[in-house]
Protein backbone atom coordinates (compact mmCIF):
# COMPACT_ATOMS: atom_id res chain seq x y z
CA UNK A 1 0.00 0.00 0.00
CA UNK A 2 2.50 2.53 1.17
CA UNK A 3 4.40 2.23 -2.19
CA UNK A 4 1.10 2.49 -4.55
CA UNK A 5 0.76 5.98 -2.54
CA UNK A 6 4.16 6.58 -3.34
CA UNK A 7 4.43 5.74 -7.25
CA UNK A 8 0.87 8.09 -7.24
CA UNK A 9 2.33 10.97 -5.51
CA UNK A 10 5.70 10.48 -7.43
CA UNK A 11 2.99 10.70 -10.91
CA UNK A 12 1.04 13.47 -9.88
CA UNK A 13 4.04 15.49 -9.30
CA UNK A 14 5.33 14.62 -12.30
CA UNK A 15 2.56 15.38 -13.89
CA UNK A 16 2.46 18.64 -11.96
CA UNK A 17 6.10 19.22 -12.95
CA UNK A 18 5.67 18.64 -16.36
CA UNK A 19 2.31 20.86 -16.89
CA UNK A 20 4.35 23.73 -15.18
CA UNK A 21 7.65 23.18 -17.44
CA UNK A 22 5.15 23.32 -20.69
CA UNK A 23 3.70 26.47 -19.31
CA UNK A 24 6.89 27.64 -19.12
CA UNK A 25 8.27 26.83 -22.49
CA UNK A 26 5.40 28.03 -24.43
CA UNK A 27 5.21 31.49 -22.35
CA UNK A 28 9.27 31.51 -24.07
CA UNK A 29 7.90 30.35 -28.06
CA UNK A 30 5.23 33.60 -26.91
CA UNK A 31 7.67 35.63 -26.05
CA UNK A 32 10.05 35.22 -29.10
CA UNK A 33 7.41 35.61 -31.63
CA UNK A 34 5.72 38.65 -30.06
CA UNK A 35 9.66 39.79 -30.04
CA UNK A 36 10.21 39.02 -33.80
CA UNK A 37 6.80 40.24 -34.95
CA UNK A 38 7.66 43.49 -33.30
CA UNK A 39 11.04 43.55 -35.30
CA UNK A 40 9.20 43.03 -38.20
CA UNK A 41 6.30 45.17 -37.68
CA UNK A 42 9.28 48.23 -36.97
CA UNK A 43 11.22 47.10 -40.32
CA UNK A 44 8.22 47.35 -42.19
CA UNK A 45 6.89 50.55 -40.46
CA UNK A 46 10.52 51.91 -41.10
CA UNK A 47 10.32 50.78 -45.14
CA UNK A 48 6.96 52.53 -45.10
CA UNK A 49 8.00 55.78 -43.77
CA UNK A 50 11.45 55.80 -46.33
CA UNK A 51 8.94 55.14 -49.42
CA UNK A 52 6.28 57.18 -48.75
CA UNK A 53 9.81 60.06 -47.86
CA UNK A 54 10.97 59.31 -51.33
CA UNK A 55 8.10 59.17 -53.06
CA UNK A 56 6.75 62.67 -51.73
CA UNK A 57 10.38 64.10 -52.36
CA UNK A 58 10.19 62.57 -55.74
CA UNK A 59 6.90 64.55 -56.60
CA UNK A 60 7.89 67.51 -55.63
CA UNK A 61 11.13 67.33 -57.20
CA UNK A 62 9.48 66.22 -60.34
Amino acid sequence: MKTWMKNLILSILAIIAVIIFHEQIWHGILYVLSFFLGLIIDFVSILVVIGVGMYIILDLLS
